[in-house]
């Protein structure tokens, strides 16, 4: 959770910074797939699938914007 949390901070970072994206920071970071396979999950998968992948980027997403402030 708090791996998680920090990725969303560098992905924030990152976007501050001109032509360096956070899809970028993913990839160097590692979680890029888990990225794209939660995204694939909230909208392909079961409930179940849809409740982790829900979790996950709203995790992210709080970290992300957290840092916006």
């Amino acid at each position: 959770m708090i791996l998680t949390a920090f990725h969303g901070f560098c992905m924030a970072l990152a976007d501050s910074v001109p032509g360096v994206s956070g899809g970028t920071i993913a990839f160097i970071l590692g979680f890029y797939d888990r990225f794209i396979n939660a995204l694939h999950g909230l909208f392909r998968g079961n409930w179940k699938q849809r409740k982790a992948a829900l979790t996950y980027l709203c995790l992210l997403y709080t970290s992300d914007a957290a840092d916006e402030l």
